[in-house]
């Protein structure tokens, strides 16, 4: 046996013993220790060389061919292998006839199967040697010989250390690979160069060609390593013995590397570590911003390099020869990565592993389960701490080390919040964790509740750091066993069950995820001398014969002292660290040793509460035998069992899934019963219930995976049996966030999908069940959405203050909050709903976008911009060109004439009411605006911001496209002027903006109005208050009609009711002076000044009289008892041409038999003639704003079951033989103005048969109703509450649905059309719980 000697200064001692820079390697065996002892024979080849310990198979069975079944034998470890630098030198030892192959010991492995190797630096003696050899032009070698180095620093046998062969290449082969993006919209290409230069390295280059990229920003490469056969990207590092510097790892399955040499060029030369075995390269290339991802033209997919098919071998003299590639068993997937969820850009370009790596990975990402040590489905260890730990390396040693450094933090309070400043100010003199417990304890508990969220949040943050080593922790000089950590927990448990009953949903996610970042304080945690197993195993239990010596000292001075006086998270990395030492392949510690090492490891777990699952509900349910929540817990775990199989069918998860939900509901019950009278146990009853959830999230990721929910290209078509398993899938993962933030929301989207999901196969697959699927898709990928925006709100901004106090590394404080999303159920939950908006639009044929408003002019191009908000004041300093423009967010309620000539076109990021303010307005300034309902697509439209495009908005037809067409014609014209109301064969009189103000005190009620001539009402009231009358006189006509319908009653102040109360205040002058400054042409300062101080005066001092108020009372007679709105009525509003829809305001909830009440809402509605949109607005129009007058509609309040809006000529076709209706649950307030996100119910009306067609079913979660709570915040509001839309008449009740909507609407339309001018009219209204069709207001439709 040849003896040599490797320095090993920070090899793991699994196989070490002896100090300083020489130590001795030991390899075991059954009878004897096999070592590698010291010589003058060092290993100077490379500043690395590889170490590893290897599997067994018999000798013959093929050394190049496929991997025998092989079965672990303890004690048969017959080979050791060195690589240094690029010429591998091999040194066999042979017993009993078999030989070895690399595997990894450090690793829980299988050993059929390579793992990645571990890379060992070389102390500085050797680097010193090598330097000097290489001088010499020689190269030491372990055998003795000499290796001479060639000149340009080559190696024989065509290995070159990073350098030129030393045999010149006289050709190298170019092969082009052509490149577009997913649109095929942006194009490019890249030639690619492969050069073998030994066994197992590879030269690439690369020399890209895309100067739409290039001539702007830099390119970068984003790769992986795929197999032979699989096209699943795995990390370069598992494969490879380096990686281009410079670069990044973005994720676990890729690295990305920057081109250089003028932002075109990429050259690197790969070694691969075990010899290359038939891996190829993919790879995307992306610019820098993201925004463009080129992919491989002719495969549609990641652009691959073989090296085996593209190489021209380097040793053949410049020949061209087929690299062979030994077949090699499939590496295991690597441990999960340190804690990474960083948005995968590439995820649309490849596909998602859907093997048991993924789930192992997600598991892991999930930052309740970050130490949870399991095995992971094909029978590999997974060690979760080790694997997540970012903070100082922890090393076992056989002798103290004290770990007092704590440089990687820093302690800055400046310009912090006061909670975040006290934690950061505390951590500075907190050195250990229980210090640290401490000082989260002191400021949780003495909190008063005023800022609970504050502090909630900020310790999450601040624990879960610790937990992994983003914050040290260290010794901090005291002895303090670990039942002083658990009565810190203790404490701080409750204070937290204080407030846990509270359903604010950001106070629940902040506790959700503190709980587990807390020890557990159950009876052997919290006595005297906790945790004393690790002292009878450093003291010899279990090693009967004193094998284990060595490895006692590491455990006693590395875990048991360091535990027992200053306990920290790092004891649990060092446990894990030890616990693979002693169970890594071909190690032959006794049984009973390990064995009870393993049950001490599993007693730390529980005390860091880092169980998994299903050990924490083993033990909780054989402690609890009998109760409902033991029962429940027992009956998920027999389904867990066959659902852990890796084959397990989608019934089988699903079913695993609904008994994890009803284990959860039991013991969610027996903890807000009180129950459970221990503290001790019920933080492990909460922690289970947490584990629970977590694994929803594995178990969620696998169905979306069977179901194709993130296959790439994403899956169209789906059968009606796989809309009903997503929708189920659906339902639980909803029913699983209801459980955890108590919103009424995710359960009602819960139920529905539920109900959804057992209608018949034909109904899902038909018109109407694609809409139904679609409702409920639209409404789960909101309420997801919006509980990611409370995760955004409760973490983001919050991280970024703590993070860089403490010295966080920006990267952990960037992804912070995104990894709070992704390893979240809703993660899966969003999943689920994007593939449910897909089965959709396949059934009902819908694009994912919708055209609300169509384009008059055709096809449109111009630039596009992205806007947060349809906000005025910007667009007009700073959109000087035409434009289309792409809206994040709006309100529904913005006026699109005020928004300056350039905006061409409108596409919005989320779904709008056809009939809401913003949709009018829009189609009456003939701006094309397309709402986007789908994600992805959104997606796709940002990356066309500063580039030309084509926009397309006709009903059924949209297209938005990227375009080298030019640029369309000038800026649009301005907003139309006003115009009157006017129809062939009407007698309606013409309609002006002149206002009579001599009723100004004389308030009129609508039989007055409805007396006297249209003119005249029109004149002193306007013409809302002139129709509504009109309308109460026809509601009281058609009693008797098959047009029946009911009108509230109500009065007008008229016009100069407002000056009149002026004058009272003696605000006359003051009132025309501004108004004359508005008319004025002066700087744009001055005039907002001026509105400012307008609006104000209206708002604040001007009151109607008390004369005022008691006619108002006489006119509404026995309604004056009731609540009623003051709305608007203008005489520059509900004109033909000048709608002014929603732009001046209506106030609910008022109490008439209030003076105060009444008062303020009269001043609010003339104010309103004063908002910076309507001063706008009625400027582009080119109306005088002293012309402008306001008449205060006093109408009876009705309480809707639901509202509706009605155009009797169809607004998206045009066509006058259809009627288009829109419908939502509670007040008009949900369709009029857009606030509330979601889609209403809509309709297409035939007038000549009342034939009803559903184009979209209501998706709203929410309705608008008054708040009748009586209390003063009350007065004069409305509130939003949940609504049930899946479950109304309107969606499940066919024949209804047509009776209402289409006899009784329709009709009713057909009937106002008729009798209000012969022209197209839009009507407002609502249908009461006794099904009486009301109507509020008609007018002219714009």
């Amino acid at each position: 046996v040849k003896t040599m000697m490797i320095s090993l200064p920070s090899f793991p001692a699994a196989f070490v013993r002896g100090g300083g820079g020489s130590r001795e390697i030991v390899l075991r065996s059954s009878e004897t220790d096999i070592g590698f002892v010291s010589s003058s024979s060092r290993v100077p080849l490379s500043s690395r060389c590889r170490l590893s310990l290897v599997c067994l198979r018999r000798r013959g069975e093929g050394e190049r061919g496929s991997a025998p079944s092989l079965r672990r034998r303890r004690g048969r470890i017959t080979s050791f292998a060195v690589n240094a630098g690029t010429t591998p030198k091999s040194t066999t030892f042979d017993a009993n006839d078999r030989y070895a192959r690399t595997a990894n010991p450090f690793y829980e492995a299988n050993c059929e199967r390579y793992v990645e190797k571990i890379l060992v630096k070389v102390d500085e003696n050797v680097m010193m040697k090598m330097k000097k050899n290489s001088e010499d032009g020689v190269l030491s070698r372990n055998d003795g010989s000499a290796t001479t180095v060639a000149a340009n620093g080559a190696l024989p046998g065509g290995g070159d250390g990073g350098g030129d062969n030393t045999t010149p290449l006289k050709e190298e082969r170019w092969e082009k690979i052509h490149l577009s993006t997913e649109n095929e919209r942006t194009k490019g290409s890249m030639d690619v160069s492969v050069v073998k230069l030994s066994d197992a390295a590879f030269r690439v280059k690369v020399k890209l060609d895309c100067p739409s990229i290039l001539n702007e920003q830099d390119a970068l490469m984003h790769w992986g390593m795929i197999g032979q056969e699989d096209e699943d990207w795995k990390s370069p590092k598992h494969f490879v013995r380096s990686v281009p510097p410079n670069g990044r790892e973005p994720d676990a399955q890729s690295e990305e590397s920057k081109f250089l040499n003028g932002r075109d060029c990429f050259e690197h030369v790969f070694e691969f570590t075990n010899g290359y075995r038939g891996e190829r390269m993919a790879m995307l290339i992306r610019s820098e911003d993201c925004e463009t991802w080129l992919r491989d033209e002719g495969r549609r997919s990641h652009a691959i390099l073989d090296f085996g098919r593209m190489a021209v071998d380097a040793r053949g003299g410049g020949s061209q020869q087929r690299v062979a590639a030994a077949p090699a068993p499939n590496p295991v997937a690597p441990p999960p990565p340190p804690q990474r969820q960083e948005e995968d850009h590439h995820h649309r370009h490849r596909e998602e592993d859907n093997n048991s790596h993924e789930q192992q990975q997600q598991q892991h990402n999930h930052n309740h389960n970050q130490q949870q040590s399991t095995n992971s489905n094909n029978g590999e260890r997974v060690f979760a701490a080790v694997s997540n730990w970012v903070g100082d390396d922890v090393e076992l040693s056989n002798n103290r080390k004290d770990r007092s450094s704590r440089d990687r933090n820093r302690w800055d309070t400046s310009n912090l919040p006061s909670f975040a400043a006290a934690l950061v100010s505390n951590d500075q003199s907190a050195s250990s964790w229980r210090q640290k417990l401490q000082s989260v304890e002191k400021l949780l508990c003495e909190n008063d509740g005023n800022d609970m969220e504050d502090a909630l949040a900020y310790s999450t943050i601040y624990l879960f750091w610790i937990s992994v080593g983003a914050i040290s922790c260290v010794e901090d000089g005291t002895h303090y066993r670990p039942n002083h950590h658990a009565g810190s927990a203790e404490r701080m448990f409750g204070k937290i069950e204080s407030i846990e009953g509270t359903d604010n949903m950001s106070t629940l996610a902040a506790i959700r995820r503190l709980h587990p970042r807390l020890p557990a304080f159950t009876a052997e945690f919290t006595q005297s001398v906790p945790l004393t197993r690790i002292r009878d195993i450093a003291h010899g239990k279990g090693d009967e014969h004193g094998k284990c010596r060595e490895v006692r000292q590491e455990i006693k001075h590395t875990i048991q002292n360091k535990l027992h006086r200053c306990a920290g998270p790092e004891d649990l990395v060092a446990s894990e660290k030890m616990l693979q030492k002693l169970t890594a392949p071909g190690t032959d510690y006794p049984k009973a040793f390990v064995d009870e090492f393993e049950i001490f490891y599993r007693e730390l777990k529980e005390f860091f509460n880092a169980s998994g699952v299903a050990e924490r509900l083993e033990k909780l349910a054989n402690q609890d035998g009998g109760s409902k929540s033991a029962d429940a817990a027992n009956a998920f775990l027999r389904a867990k069992a066959n659902a852990d199989d890796q084959n397990a069918s989608l019934k089988s998860l699903l079913e695993t899934l609904r008994l994890l939900h009803e284990s959860r509901t039991e013991i969610v019950r027996s903890l807000e019963s009180g129950n459970i009278q221990d503290m001790s146990a019920r933080q492990q009853w909460r922690l289970a219930e947490i584990s629970l959830e977590d694994y929803a999230f594995v178990l969620l990721s696998r169905c979306s995976n069977l179901l194709g929910a993130e296959s790439e290209p994403p899956k169209q078509n789906y059968t009606s049996e796989e809309v009903s398993e997503c929708l189920n899938a659906l339902a639980v993962s909803f029913d699983t966030l209801y459980l955890s933030s108590k919103s009424e929301e995710m359960q009602r989207v819960a139920e529905d999908a539920r109900k959804l999901a057992g209608e018949s196969a034909s109904f899902l697959g038909s018109n109407d069940g694609g809409l139904r699927v679609n409702a409920i898709a639209e409404r789960a990928k909101r309420a997801a959405e919006n509980f990611c925006d409370v995760l955004e709100n409760l973490f983001t901004n919050r991280a970024h203050q703590l993070g860089p106090a403490l010295g966080i590394d920006n990267y952990a404080v960037d992804i912070f909050t995104e990894g709070q999303i992704r390893a979240s159920v809703v993660f899966q939950s969003a999943k689920l709903a994007g593939a449910l908006s897909r089965a959709s639009r396949n059934i009902t044929g819908a694009q994912g976008w919708d055209c609300v408003v169509q384009s008059s002019e055709g096809d449109i191009v111009y630039p596009l911009r992205r806007v947060e908000r349809l906000d005025p004041n910007y667009f007009r300093e700073n959109i000087t060109e035409p434009c289309i423009l792409l809206c994040d967010s709006a309100d529904g309620d913005e006026e699109v004439s005020t928004m300056g000539p350039n905006v061409m076109g409108i596409i919005l990021s989320h779904a709008l009411p056809h009939l809401s303010h913003l949709a009018l307005r829009a189609r009456q300034s003939a701006v094309p605006l397309v709402a986007v309902e789908d994600g992805a697509l959104t997606e796709t439209i940002r990356s066309f911001e500063g580039k030309n495009v084509l926009l397309r908005s006709k009903p059924g037809d949209v297209k938005i496209e990227l375009t080298d067409a030019p640029v369309s014609g000038g800026a649009s014209s301005s907003a139309p002027a006003v115009s009157t109301a006017s129809a062939t064969a009407s007698t309606a009189a013409t309609i002006s903006i002149a206002a009579d103000t001599s009723y100004a005190n004389d308030p009129l009620s609508f039989a007055k109005l409805s007396e006297s001539a249209l003119d005249f009402a029109v004149s002193v009231a306007g013409s809302k208050s002139a129709f509504c009358a009109k309308l109460e006189k026809l509601s009281s006509d058609s009693h008797s009609s098959p047009f029946a319908f009911s009108a509230p009653t109500g009065v007008a102040i008229p016009f100069g009711a407002m000056e009149v109360a002026a004058e009272a205040a003696g605000k006359t002058q003051y009132l025309q002076e501004r108004l004359q400054i508005l008319d004025s042409n002066v700087p744009e300062v001055d005039l907002e000044a001026a509105r400012r101080e307008l609006f104000a005066l209206v708002e604040n001092e001007l009151r109607p009289s008390q004369e005022v108020y008691q006619k108002v009372l006489a006119g509404m007679g026995a309604s004056a008892n009731s609540k009623a709105f003051v709305r608007s009525s203008a005489n520059v509003e509900d004109l033909a041409g000048m709608s002014a829809a929603g732009l001046y305001d209506s106030i609910p909830n008022v109490d008439l038999q209030s003076y105060d009440q009444f008062a303020l809402a009269v001043s609010k509605v003339w104010a309103s003639l004063y908002t910076a949109r309507a001063v706008a607005s009625r400027k582009a129009a080119r109306v005088s704003q002293k012309d402008a007058k306001m008449c205060a509609l006093v109408q009876v309040a009705l309480k809707p079951e639901c509202s509706f809006v009605l155009h009797t000529k169809h607004p998206l076709t045009e066509s006058d033989q259809d009627m288009y209706a829109e419908m939502a649950l509670g007040l008009g307030e949900t369709l009029a103005s857009g606030n509330v996100r979601g889609t209403p119910w809509r309709f297409d009306i035939a007038k000549a048969t009342k034939e009803v067609t559903v184009k979209t079913f209501s998706s709203f979660g929410e309705m608008y109703i008054a708040d009748d709570s009586n209390s003063d915040s009350s007065a004069l509001q409305m509130k939003r509450v949940f609504c049930d839309d899946g479950n109304h008449w309107l969606t499940t009740d066919e024949e209804r649905r047509n009776d209402v909507v289409g006899a009784k609407l329709g009709g009713l339309g057909i009937y106002l059309e008729s009798t209000l001018g012969n022209v197209p009219q839009d009507v407002e209204g609502c249908l009461l719980s006794d099904g009486t069709l009301c109507v509020v207001q008609a007018r002219p439709q714009p």
